[in-house]
């Protein structure tokens, strides 16, 4: 069972019997924006409402946008400097949230987890590391993740075993799209062309473990289909507000397609997406270029970004 909440609508409208509230942050820069911390309130606030839940925040230090990928210069992952700034600021934020609420084990519910630390852990996937779980699947089933999300994209192949990439461990450079060569489920190789760095060709060993690959950010959220398997749970994804917005040629919300996805290849778990409202600054998107804080938002700042569909900042 699956529920893609539009944007606009109420937290209220997700399930009570959800057991794990989880969401991601991608720490390219060393700081939250606005959207961040609205997605962190909703999701303080989900949980405070049901004390039994849990929850998963992820800061997806292992995924690449394809429109900042280019075939001249490949991917880079963000610096670990950056990851470790970010959780602190999830850390503070919640226990503030845990003060505000007057919810006093909040953040002891709260687990924060870097994708980097978590493809390599052994939480129950079958046959091997978390990792290994979800590159399977995504292997698996690309043609459905490809139909569901590559007719929008720049790079007609992104959602197909491409979208997961090797990464250099010298360097952080990910390798660009010609140099992916795939071995099954085992291994990912790819080439360094990074002038200053003295690896060529490299490989990463999946199923060992290996920390050194990404995947492209909007099949990432599939990890919470291993993670349901893993922990016979009902899951609640917190997005930002953007994934309720029209999107590609089709104009169909990321959210929906997630949720279509899964629905098609994991009709066995539960998974249901909320998209918050839309904040713009100056009639545009807020991003991590213009949204960056130095303080989080005021519990009635916050209060009013989730009083409407829309938020001009």
């Amino acid at each position: 069972m699956h529920l893609s909440v539009a944007n606009g609508n109420t937290l209220e409208d997700i399930p009570k019997d959800i057991d794990l509230v989880t969401m991601g942050i991608n720490p390219s820069r060393p700081r939250l924006h606005e959207g961040h911390y609205l997605t962190l309130f909703q999701a303080c606030r989900l949980l405070d409402e049901r004390r039994d839940a849990k929850g998963l925040v992820f800061i997806d230090d292992r995924e690449f946008d394809n429109k900042k990928t280019t075939h001249e210069r490949g991917i880079y992952l963000p610096p670990a400097r950056n990851a470790h700034d970010i959780e602190g600021l999830i850390r503070d934020f919640v226990k503030s949230m845990m003060h505000e609420m007057g919810s006093s084990k909040l953040s002891e519910r709260v687990d924060i987890r870097r994708m980097s630390r978590h493809i390599q852990l052994r939480d129950g996937a079958e046959g091997g590391n978390n990792g290994f779980a979800l590159y399977r699947l995504i292997a698996d089933y690309r043609s459905t993740i490809a139909r569901n999300f590559g007719v929008f994209s720049h790079d007609p192949t992104i959602a197909g075993l491409s979208s997961v990439r090797p990464a250099c461990d010298l360097c952080g450079k990910g390798a660009r799209e010609e140099q992916v060569k795939t071995y099954g489920h085992e291994y990912v190789r790819g080439s360094c062309t990074e002038a200053c760095c003295s690896n060529d060709t490299y490989t990463v060993s999946i199923r060992r473990g290996d920390p050194h690959w990404c995947m492209h950010y909007t099949i990432d959220p599939l990890r919470d289909v291993v993670l349901s398997r893993m922990r016979d749970a009902g899951f609640a994804h917190i997005l930002g507000g953007d994934y309720g917005e029209p999107w590609g040629q089709k104009g169909i919300p990321k959210a929906s397609r997630l949720s279509s996805t899964i629905d098609t290849i994991a009709p066995d778990v539960t998974v249901h997406h909320y998209t918050g409202p839309l904040l713009t600054r100056n009639g545009e998107k807020i991003s991590k270029s213009n949204g960056d804080r130095a303080e989080p938002p005021s519990v009635r700042q916050l209060e009013r970004m989730l009083s409407q569909p829309t938020c001009e900042l």
